[in-house]
């Protein structure tokens, strides 16, 4: 049993991501069959698309897989918005749905930080007045930008280095138990 679940493994290693459009809102990756990340857009009244959800399996965290996928919208729609507002903002507004979860909020950011999205699509939408045609947003983004501090990206940094050492990555056995 041991061989074949290390034939598998090495298999699916060798596997690159699979990008592709689920439905017209939905983007997912998916890695040897398996859906690991999935990415929900919202339309807003302009027609601008913004992402209304992202999650990526916990075994598949970290590993780019987000990324992936992230760059494969912006390439379709040729940018994509993420609001930074918080939970308790988008309670005040029941119908707008773009409220991201810590996990999604950090996609985006490694996305900007990789280039993949621009800074100025990730704002407030509730403290911010854009006009999509003019300026998508005003110039002042320190205050709704919500970065990683150094102590949490150093953190980040050591755990991509731990995946990166762990080698190839055993699906049978993700959470790292005989």
């Amino acid at each position: 049993m041991n061989l074949i679940k290390r034939i598998i493994n090495r298999l699916l290693t060798m596997c690159s991501l699979k990008v592709y459009e689920k439905d017209p809102s939905t983007w997912v990756g998916e890695l040897g069959g398996k859906i690991v990340t999935t990415i929900e857009l919202y339309d807003d009244d302009e027609g601008d698309v913004w992402i209304n959800s992202a999650s990526t399996e916990e075994a598949f965290q970290g590993r780019g897989y987000g990324s992936q996928v992230v760059e494969k919208i912006v390439e379709a729609h040729g940018r994509v918005y993420a609001s930074s507002a918080d939970k308790s903002e988008h309670e005040n507004d029941p119908g707008d749905i773009r409220y991201l979860s810590t996990e999604g909020a950090r996609l985006v950011q490694s996305c900007i930080r990789k280039g993949i999205m621009d800074k100025d699509w990730y704002f407030n939408p509730f403290q911010t007045n854009y006009d999509y045609e003019d300026n998508p947003h005003e110039e002042n983004h320190d205050e709704v930008q919500q970065d990683l501090s150094d102590e949490e990206f150093e953190k980040m940094k050591e755990n991509i280095k731990k995946i990166e050492d762990s080698g190839p990555l055993d699906l049978f056995n993700v959470d790292g138990n005989a």
